[in-house]
């Protein structure tokens, strides 16, 4: 009796383990902790996320090396009615050079003064199995589970685009200047924002100016386009650092009146994505039309 019992719980158990097998097909994924959210959250979200991962199939073993799949993240909480709501833009970056972005949200069910002290473990649980089970979707064409949407990436670049293709860390040295003019916290979270997408690309951000650095600054305005929308301008600036403008790019969207105060939410993330990525193309324009720097004196030339 003993016997058949034990046969029975394999078979059970097995059955169990088959029902999600992991897929050797599915690539190695290397998750990195998100930014926008306090250090110890962020942290418990990393691994949770990287469980969930190895949970449908994903290889996250550390040492997976140079061919793995790159997740960041930008987390965004704001307070509703109904308590925080989390909404994390997830960025998959594979060694190709290819992008693929997925929104996933919930909403922590609890109220208090700042967002992120309302968010609990649980929530941070539904995220990260959410954030699995889409990133498996999009592996393999399956079906995109709820509170996940797969945000379309611009098109890249050409491989002979030169003027496109971002450049290293020893040439990109970036400092982010003021952003002003954004009502709720958009002037914090669209520089937040900024430098997850830059630090992609392996961009040096700076703490302070210094030569030889670009300087990045916006200035946001909104007006009313009518009764039921705000229209929001973002002129973004890329200078040198004597102020010399090198490139401008300008971001005109409608969104629901009132909408972005207090929180500008997932909205900054979509405005800094964009921009990072016009200003990156006019930062490789720069470097590709740079002439040659002149032999050190004393030097000949080859």
């Amino acid at each position: 009796m003993l016997r058949i019992l034990l046969l029975a719980l394999g078979v059970v158990l097995g059955l169990l383990t088959d029902a999600h097998a992991v897929d050797l097909s599915l690539p190695p994924i290397v998750v990195q902790p998100p930014t926008g959210l306090p250090a110890e959250q962020a942290r418990m979200l990393t691994r949770k996320t990287t469980e969930s991962l190895a949970f449908v199939g994903f290889q996250t073993d550390a040492d997976a090396g140079t061919m793995s799949l790159r997740l960041t993240g930008v987390a965004v909480a704001e307070m509703t009615p109904a308590g925080a709501h989390v909404t994390i833009t997830w960025t998959v970056a594979d060694p190709q050079g290819g992008v693929r972005t997925v929104d996933v949200e919930d909403t922590a069910p609890y109220q208090a003064k700042d967002a992120w002290q309302a968010v609990d473990s649980d929530t941070l649980s539904r995220l990260a199995e959410t954030t699995g089970f889409a990133l498996e979707a999009i592996a393999t064409g399956g079906k995109m589970p709820a509170h996940a949407k797969f945000m379309t990436p611009p098109p890249p670049p050409k491989k002979d685009d030169k003027a496109a293709q971002p450049t290293g860390p020893a040439t990109t040295r970036v400092f982010i200047g003021d952003i002003q003019g954004a009502p709720g916290d958009g002037n914090i979270t669209l520089g937040r924002a900024l430098i997850q997408f830059l630090a992609q690309f392996d961009v040096v951000i700076l703490r302070d100016s210094e030569p030889g650095a670009y300087v990045i600054t916006a200035g946001v305005a909104t007006k009313p386009a009518s009764n039921t929308e705000d229209q929001v301008t973002i002129v973004w600036r890329l200078n040198d650092t004597k102020g010399r403008q090198l490139a401008k790019i300008t971001q005109q969207n409608k969104v629901p009146s009132g909408s972005l105060n207090p929180h500008w939410g997932s909205t900054a993330v979509y405005a800094a994505e964009g921009a990072a990525d016009g200003l990156l193309s006019a930062i490789g324009q720069i470097a590709s039309a740079a002439p040659p720097k002149p032999p050190a004196k004393g030097k000949k030339k080859p």
